[in-house]
């Protein structure tokens, strides 16, 4: 069984995206636009795998974490200035998306183990190679269902884009888009697929 991650461009110059934002909201109905298009991501997602048409209600558990109403489905949500996206299976799943950012030293002192920080004195690329692991560390604490909980530095992943590694019986790709990279953790392989503007927006026009 494969993991689902369905992902969106944030493009607020697409002429379409301000009428997807509105429909997302009517039907939704949440303040935020990226809140509400992560739903409609997710009944994409649902339809498109599943053959899901009926309407889901996504709630969040006592630690803020996501799940379908009435439904066995496991889900993630994650978002960053330029992409949003969702991620499903019929296990434990983890998503993180997040813009490339700045090499610190701090940051990697907070967020690399022993073995990671080898890694990152021979990277050619460090703010790539931070952003990764830093949304490989947030994946995998969603996964665990520990949120920020999670000690970033207890565990050492493998980095490299576009490739499946595993570690403590989960499996974990990272993959670059928009300038953005996105991580998944989960039991399975993880497939992706980018969803354009209007191809959603048909979606929602048809199914509201």
């Amino acid at each position: 069984m494969s993991t689902f991650v369905y992902l969106l461009e944030l493009d607020k110059m697409n002429s379409c995206y301000q009428l997807l934002c509105k429909k997302c909201k009517k039907k939704y109905g949440h303040i935020l636009d990226v809140r509400n298009i992560n739903c409609t991501l997710v009944q994409y997602g649902l339809y498109k795998e599943y053959g899901i048409e009926r309407d889901i209600i996504i709630c969040k558990s006592e630690n803020g974490a996501p799940y379908i109403q009435n439904e066995d489905t496991r889900i993630s949500l994650s978002h960053g200035k330029k992409m949003t996206g969702c991620a499903f299976s019929d296990n434990c799943v983890g998503l993180d998306i997040q813009e490339v950012i700045k090499y610190k030293l701090g940051y990697a002192d907070f967020l690399l183990s022993a073995y990671e920080k080898d890694i990152l004195k021979s990277s050619e690329d460090k703010d790539l190679f931070l952003t990764t692991m830093w949304t490989l560390k947030e994946a995998y604490g969603k996964y665990l269902n520990v949120g920020l909980k999670y000690d970033f530095a207890r565990t050492g992943f493998d980095y490299s884009l576009s490739v499946e590694h595993t570690v403590n019986g989960t499996v974990y790709k990272s993959e670059q888009l928009h300038g953005s990279v996105i991580s998944c953790v989960s039991k399975d392989s993880s497939v992706y697929y980018e969803v354009g503007i209007e191809e959603l927006l048909r979606f929602i026009i048809k199914t509201s």
